[in-house]
């Protein structure tokens, strides 16, 4: 079965490669129950590019056409890309003098209500927690594991902001190296699910994980996903 949502919808900018690989990415499998017996949605896609990512993301959270979202004026322009393409309106919010999203911008144009950002933060672990402490509960910490481990930041001293975190990016990689496969850097994985099933963290999880080519998508996240379940597995 086709489904069209993925279809390429690019502007001349994009390379044919691009183009190229994004046809191959079209044809919506009839079969995912080996992954969707880990999760609770049966709407599952294998994408190669994050814009179309994106773009689905937004499509199913099934807003009115012509909605606003939220974006940094400064980013990929793919990013607006997507928003366009799913019917949306980018609402541009300043950056200051650092490239940084401008918070007095975004309160000022961003009506929270229950929905809740999340700062993806690469500064050690102390400077988060003081960072993030003057901010109220409608903003949190998304917190990269991959990224610690690249920076070689211990999971102990990054309990002290773990009650603000509500995004996890679960991936590996080593110290001041590339991501790899699950189990393969320096990633703490035990020690982060260990933590997170004493306090009982209850907010999301994305696996953002390296895909050995040889491998392929499909087959590497059951992989990626059985490596996670060991650690749930775990009674202590």
């Amino acid at each position: 079965m086709i489904n069209f949502k993925l279809l390429p919808q690019y502007y001349s900018s994009y390379s044919f490669r691009d183009l190229f690989y994004s046809l191959r990415n079209i044809k919506k499998e009839n079969d995912h129950s080996h992954i969707s017996k880990f999760l609770n949605n049966s709407e599952i896609y294998f994408t190669n590019y994050a814009r179309t990512s994106l773009r689905l993301a937004l499509s199913s959270l099934n807003l009115k056409k012509g909605a606003k979202v939220g974006v940094q004026a400064f980013t990929c322009h793919t990013v607006f890309e997507a928003i366009v393409k799913a019917d949306m309106e980018p609402v541009f919010i300043d950056i200051d003098k650092t490239f940084t999203l401008d918070f007095k911008d975004l309160k000022k144009k961003v009506s929270l209500g229950n929905i809740k950002i999340a700062f993806e933060l690469d500064l050690k672990p102390i400077r988060v927690f003081n960072f993030i402490k003057n901010f109220d509960n409608s903003f949190g910490v998304n917190y990269d594991l991959g990224n610690s481990a690249f920076y070689g930041y211990y999971f102990n001293n990054e309990k002290i902001y773990f009650s603000r975190v509500i995004n996890i990016h679960l991936k590996d990689r080593n110290q001041l190296g590339y991501s790899v496969p699950f189990g393969k850097g320096k990633a703490e994985f035990d020690n982060l699910f260990k933590y997170i099933k004493k306090i009982k963290y209850k907010n999301l999880f994305i696996l953002q994980s390296y895909i050995p080519k040889k491998i392929g998508s499909k087959t590497h996240t059951l992989k990626n996903l059985e490596f996670i379940k060991q650690f749930y597995d775990k009674k202590k």
